[in-house]
């Protein structure tokens, strides 16, 4: 079973335009829903790729139902501490090209003894787990090594993915994998990301850190793996992108379902960067879709570079 855990769930509001112009009046050709969190969209992508899995972390009363009534239809299960209150809304704006724009809001300010809460409902669900799976923002007044504190002591793989504060503040219970994209690797490290290999040589400086496996996504240009000895990078396939919200967290649960079934470094990457490209094929916060997933497969290899 694979656990994800989603601090700071979401409702993105997606509003689909021909093309988005600042200081100026925008319509909207369609606007749509989804209920999200990047622990949530992982879960949810790791269930339609077959694994067995519960999210957990925090749910807001107001829309817990909602989250559970989407979660049992996609064949996971659920183990939130609820908090009081309404979840944060998010706003997509997405371009017939697929460009997208965003406007995230914070969320409610963390309640006093909830972590602590939340650190024993975790270690309970680990005991049982092949992986715990942190992702996402931290809410309002968590503190950056929060990751950190609710990992610290679980008996199983412990996958990150995280910005800022919150990745660095992670790396002190040396995750077994970490998954940023270029941006995020890039301020980890302070080294360029700018080709393959570049990537490649960021990744072993965040390894070096911390021990972890480092899985970088580059969008549209696949992604880069580094295994703890190797790096190996894959091209993604071309796609007709509807919406990339939602593909690094298929991408993520692809890879942890393939290290917690043990498959080798050229098959994870591959299954990664599958599931990511399948991602942009579906509107809103789009999520791989299986039958995608299994046709893209074929058309993603992996290679071993310097």
């Amino acid at each position: 079973m694979i656990v994800t855990v989603c601090l700071n769930p979401c409702i993105d509001r997606n509003y689909y335009v021909d093309r988005a112009a600042l200081h100026a009046l925008n319509r909207a050709n369609r606007v749509t829903e989804s209920l999200s969190g990047k622990g949530i969209n992982v879960a949810i992508a790791a269930a339609r790729l077959g694994g067995k899995v519960c999210a957990s972390g925090f749910m807001y009363s107001r829309d817990a139902a909602r989250y559970s009534r989407r979660l049992h239809l996609e064949g996971a299960a659920e183990d939130f501490v609820t908090l009081e209150g309404s979840t944060r809304v998010n706003v997509k704006i997405i371009e017939s090209g697929g460009e997208l724009t965003e406007f995230n809001e914070r969320g409610a300010r963390l309640e006093p003894g909830r972590l602590s809460e939340l650190k024993h409902r975790l270690t309970a669900l680990a005991q049982s787990a092949d992986a715990v799976v942190f992702s996402g923002s931290l809410p309002t007044g968590a503190d950056a090594d929060t990751y950190a504190y609710l990992a610290h002591g679980l008996d199983t793989l412990v996958a990150v993915d995280a910005d800022g504060g919150a990745l660095l503040g992670a790396l002190s219970v040396r995750p077994a994998l970490l998954k940023p994209n270029a941006y995020e690797l890039t301020s980890a490290t302070g080294l360029p990301c700018s080709t393959p290999a570049e990537v490649g040589a960021a990744c072993r400086a965040l390894h070096q850190r911390c021990g972890a496996r480092v899985l970088c996504s580059l969008g549209g240009g696949g992604a880069v793996y580094f295994d703890g000895s190797s790096v190996y990078a894959a091209a993604a396939p071309k796609v007709e992108v509807v919406s990339s919200v939602g593909a690094g967290d298929s991408m993520l649960a692809a890879a942890v379902l393939a290290l917690c079934e043990g498959a080798d470094s050229k098959e994870l990457l591959e299954r990664a960067v599958a599931a990511g490209s399948a991602a942009c094929l579906t509107e809103g916060t789009g999520l791989v879709l299986k039958d995608d997933y299994l046709k893209l497969r074929s058309q993603v290899t992996a290679q071993q570079i310097k």
